[in-house]
């Protein structure tokens, strides 16, 4: 069985896809409500902010937060 460069790419991807959705799973609902916002709504601070009804200081703080314990938790930590 040939691997080509694209199919490796595709499976690394994948393989980092599920490993931040286990990750995620060891989150507060609280700390994944703000990364999804976040990086899948692409919203900024102070569109969180309003959404969670925080002001934007405490949402960028929220943010950085839970980007960070999703940091620690991964295995092999994300770049």
């Amino acid at each position: 069985m040939v691997v080509t460069d694209e199919g490796a790419d595709q499976l690394a991807s994948r393989q980092r896809s599920r490993a931040i959705r286990v990750a995620l799973e060891h989150l507060k609902p609280s700390e994944r409500d703000v990364l999804v916002l976040r990086f899948v709504a692409g919203l900024s601070h102070r569109e969180i902010a309003i959404a969670i009804n925080l002001d934007e200081t405490s949402a960028r703080k929220r943010t950085s937060r839970a980007l960070a314990k999703l940091r620690s938790v991964m295995p092999g930590n994300l770049e």
